[in-house]
């Protein structure tokens, strides 16, 4: 009987060193692969940046940036190609790419031109950020657009400001909380100030250095738009969505026929498309034609890593002009 208790004891014991070293194992080998996935990332995000830096100088497409050929020469590859890693048999890769508004995963980078720039305390820059507010159909948008210039002032009357541009969009949740909370009078300020943000996220951003500017070949109707809404004065507000709505079907048709907008001229030749006798038409057309750019400095380049289920995302946005990294986040 004792030789039986103490063999039944030596078992259990042994079982459960075998499950501990069993489970040790486990946790090895997943860091092992959480290590190798963001090291897949890295290499994806190096394999974009190599792109832009090409881009930036290459003689085809260095004066001109589209939705599709965005921070990059195609020469004729697809974008899964060209941003796309998989080894043994798919289980191991990395794919640079991004969802966009119906949850399609789209290969490529995006550039932050294509949004506006909420930077600024000025009365324009103010006209911005509350066109952004109200198309996202935000209360107390005009509230908010002047709480978030103030933020910016250098003698700004905020006790939190930070008296200086945005660094980063997630700043902007820091001037949504003081508002929600010291402004608004809302309990639950936070979860408010997360909505808001999240709302806008997609549209706005901090990074391109002229603040006043957007990409004509990669910015979307809706964003156009709101921009349009920010430059209209009196009648010409009620013109801006036809404006914009023209502006982007010439500029797809361009693109379609291998002609994107390059030079400011091309933008006067594209005046034809509005009534010369609508003369707010006309005025609100050559605002915005001053407010394009054609190529683009800072894009944003998501890629994910992965090793079988593990994956690690990096988010990034560079500049291959400055050969700089401006703003980095790891999930």
């Amino acid at each position: 009987m004792i030789s039986l208790w103490v063999m039944a004891i030596l078992v259990v014991f042994a079982v459960g060193l075998g499950h501990r070293a069993a489970m040790n194992l486990k946790l090895a080998s997943y860091q092992r692969d959480r290590l190798k996935a963001l090291n897949l990332a890295k290499a994806g995000l190096n394999k974009a940046m190599a792109f832009l830096e090409e881009d930036a100088v290459d003689p085809d497409t260095k004066d001109f940036d589209t939705v599709k050929e965005c921070g990059i020469n195609l020469k004729g590859k697809t974008l899964e190609d060209i941003f796309s890693l998989n080894e043994n048999n798919t289980k191991d890769g990395f794919r640079v790419g991004y969802k966009n508004a119906q949850q399609d995963f789209i290969f490529g980078m995006r550039d932050e031109e294509s949004k506006i720039n909420i930077n600024g305390s000025l009365d324009p820059d103010e006209n911005r950020v509350l066109a952004v507010l109200n198309a996202c159909s935000i209360d107390k948008a005009a509230e908010i657009s002047e709480t978030i210039a103030e933020w910016m002032k250098l003698n700004s009357a905020v006790p939190l400001a930070k008296k200086q541009d945005f660094k980063s969009p997630e700043e902007l949740l820091a001037v949504l909380e003081y508002f929600y909370k010291e402004k608004a009078g809302e309990t639950e300020y936070r979860r408010k100030a997360q909505e808001t943000f999240l709302s806008v996220r997609s549209f706005v951003t901090v990074f391109p250095d002229d603040k006043t500017k957007v990409n004509i070949n990669t910015v979307s109707e809706q964003v156009l738009l709101m921009l349009a809404n920010a430059l209209a004065v009196g009648d010409e507000l009620s013109r801006a969505s036809n404006v914009s709505s023209e502006i982007i079907k010439l500029r797809d048709a361009r693109i379609s026929s291998g002609q994107p907008f390059k030079t400011k001229t091309d933008i006067v030749l594209a005046q034809t498309a509005i009534d010369p006798a609508d003369a707010d038409s006309i005025n609100l057309f050559n605002k915005l034609a001053d407010a394009f750019v054609f190529k683009s400095q800072y894009f944003q380049i998501e890629v994910n890593g992965f090793i079988g289920k593990i994956n690690k995302s990096i988010t990034a946005i560079y500049n291959p002009y400055k050969h700089e990294i401006v703003y980095w986040h790891e999930n």
